[in-house]
């Protein structure tokens, strides 16, 4: 590892320059996943989709007489855009990089599926695990590119 005031060459594990006595900095690692996971995001994230679930169980079961197939498009429909919402808020809170907000919305996909899965068998879990990770990916993305924009960022980057 090299001192950034004076350049010499110091042991990886060093705190402070041999040389010149400056405290290194050590090299962040940007592919370490647990910088991109924002566990605020996730709990709001988390009750925010519960909230939504909730409302999307009011809405089935008031929503009267309808029959099996119609139930299950009309499920996946109100829990995609749940998801959505979700994605959205997450990453928003999550902040501007795609990849914390992709993160995090498949952590909270993934521990809703399982609930799913628990509740309803595996095969619910994979159809939740596919639905919650779609549509929670297009909500995040919209939610980095919402947050991006009223911060000023590159929205490309």
């Amino acid at each position: 590892m090299y001192c950034q005031k004076c350049g010499t060459e110091n042991e990886d594990n060093a705190t402070f320059c041999q040389k010149c006595g400056t405290r290194i900095k050590p090299k962040e690692n940007k592919n370490d996943i647990s910088k991109l996971i924002n566990y605020k995001a996730i709990l709001i994230g988390a009750l925010v989709f519960f909230v939504l679930l909730i409302l999307t169980l009011v809405i089935i079961v008031t929503s009267g007489n309808i029959n099996m197939l119609n139930f299950s498009v009309f499920a996946v429909i109100l829990l995609g855009f749940a998801m959505i919402i979700t994605g959205i808020i997450t990453s928003f809170i999550s902040g501007k990089e795609y990849s914390s907000g992709i993160i995090n919305i498949i952590i909270i996909s993934i521990a809703y599926s399982i609930l799913f899965g628990l509740l309803a068998g595996l095969s619910s879990l994979l159809a939740a695990l596919m639905v919650f990770v779609c549509f929670g990916v297009i909500g995040s993305l919209i939610g980095v590119l919402i947050y991006r924009k009223n911060n000023n960022y590159n929205l490309t980057g």
